[in-house]
């Protein structure tokens, strides 16, 4: 008997199990999701098909039915390594929350998200504006399966309790929805369009547009030039920089503001 299973997650990985129990001549073909896949700092992670390995293979936390089993793991360490990084691309964000927020976690220590500074660390007991209370067991889900819209995930729910002082911030609820560089780096240069605070960066022998036109990725950090070609290495996209036309797109809107940097009058636009 052939049988061929679409599997994502720690469900699909169960059913497996009792699939292969029930059925254990039958030659089973997985097809697992790679939606939920992503690749901070480069490396590549597979999260669903990684439960489905490690739990057929009995390497997985049969407690949690997620994560290795063995494993140490530390909150704070956790969203130190993910939210810093991406603090450090949201200048117009961390600007509009302008102080601490504080996240108390059930089974862990308070956990503070220093805007101003650009840092996730342990609480001090300073004064924040702003307070959140979650379980930890949830916190520690929407980590390991890297949720980066965590409005959707975990607000919608209702299944924290909040506290502020003062009015909404959409500032903040906006960070907790974009917890992935290509979509904080979209909206700020959208709050960079309407604020119209950006300069124009020099790139090799080349002054552009800050932000990609594609979806608005931080040229400064991710923009590279190769003779009159300049690539955004967030997405793969290039532009021919004499000209300012874009190499995947004909749509005006994908058009990048560029001259050389010698030459203030010579814009392509």
């Amino acid at each position: 008997m052939r049988i061929t299973v679409l599997a994502a997650g720690v469900g699909a990985a169960r059913f497996l199990i009792g699939l292969r129990a029930a059925v254990p001549d039958a030659d089973i073909t997985v097809i697992g999701n790679t939606g939920d896949d992503f690749a901070p700092f480069g490396l590549h992670v597979s999260p669903d098909l990684a439960t489905v390995m490690y739990t057929l293979g009995g390497g997985i936390n049969e407690a949690q039915g997620w994560g290795r089993a063995g494993d140490t793991y530390h909150v704070l360490a956790e969203l130190k390594a993910w939210f810093e990084p991406l603090l450090d691309l949201a200048g117009h964000i961390r600007a509009g929350i302008g102080g601490p927020v504080l996240l108390r976690i059930t089974g862990e220590d308070p956990v503070i998200i220093d805007f101003p500074a650009g840092e996730v660390r342990a609480y001090r007991g300073e004064p924040c504006r702003y307070q959140f209370t979650v379980d930890g067991r949830l916190i520690s889900r929407l980590i390991a399966g890297h949720q980066v819209d965590w409005v959707n995930s975990l607000f919608l729910s209702m299944r924290f309790r909040a506290r502020r002082v003062g009015p909404y911030n959409e500032y903040l609820y906006t960070f907790f929805k974009c917890l992935a560089p290509d979509r904080l780096m979209y909206v700020e240069g959208w709050y960079a369009s309407q604020q119209g605070d950006e300069d124009d960066i020099q790139l090799g022998d080349w002054i552009v547009q800050r932000r990609c036109p594609h979806l608005h990725g931080d040229l400064s950090r991710f923009g590279k030039t190769t003779g009159t070609t300049l690539i955004c290495t967030m997405h793969g996209w290039q532009f021919d920089l004499v000209t300012g036309r874009c190499l995947a797109s004909d749509a005006p809107a994908h058009r990048l503001r560029s001259r050389p940097a010698g030459n203030p009058t010579a814009a392509a636009s």
